[in-house]
């Protein structure tokens, strides 16, 4: 176990995984493998077309848009100050919170479709990976108690980046639970790989 203090007050997570008409609106086209469904989560992104599409959407919005920290999506995940202890994101029961390989079809889904977590916070288990800001690291060893990223000024391996909440490409309930954690190269893109918006709060 590694314990954080994270900053509840100096960020905001995404309600729902970004979709393909906001990657749309933002980047002019949709990359996704499964088309045609505005509402559901994009996929086909790597960790560097993410970063591209912040830039952008930055730009655009003059907001200060970004991936959650590793922490930070634990957080919310988990539903923050209002948790139960769940194992997955909102419930023990996985086909209530999560979409995935056993509970209906090998595809994404629109987003919300399932039960939010405490948090009013929907598929944080299930639908799509979600990349996360941090640089990969084998365990919490050195880890930072603040919880902000593990990134190129402190520690671990930047060309893998963690991902989290498992997808509809996993076919066993563990990988949909709260503490489960992967990685992917930077310029991966895979039909389950996705994302949920952070915002820094002023």
């Amino acid at each position: 176990m590694h314990e954080v203090q994270v900053q509840v007050r100096a960020f905001q997570i995404g309600q729902y995984e970004v979709t393909q008409d906001l990657w749309a609106a933002v980047m002019g086209k949709n990359p996704s493998h499964f088309e045609n469904c505005a509402q559901c989560p994009v996929q086909n992104v790597s960790w560097r077309d993410v970063q591209q599409f912040l830039n952008a959407l930055n730009v655009q919005t003059r907001g200060q848009y970004r991936l959650p920290t590793e922490a930070e999506w634990e957080y919310a995940a988990r539903g923050g100050r209002q948790s139960q202890g769940y194992k997955y994101a909102g419930s023990d029961t996985p086909g209530l919170v999560a979409w995935y390989e056993m509970s209906r079809g090998n595809m994404s889904h629109r987003v919300g479709q399932k039960e939010p977590n405490e948090l009013g916070l929907y598929d944080m288990s299930g639908n799509v990976l979600e990349w996360v800001e941090d640089c990969w690291h084998e365990d919490y060893t050195g880890a930072l108690a603040n919880g902000k990223a593990w990134d190129l000024e402190n520690s671990g391996d930047c060309s893998r980046r963690v991902v989290r909440g498992g997808s509809w490409n996993h076919s066993g309930p563990g990988d949909l639970r709260v503490a489960y954690r992967d990685w992917y190269t930077t310029g991966s893109r895979l039909p389950f790989h996705g994302f949920r918006l952070a915002r820094t709060l002023p």
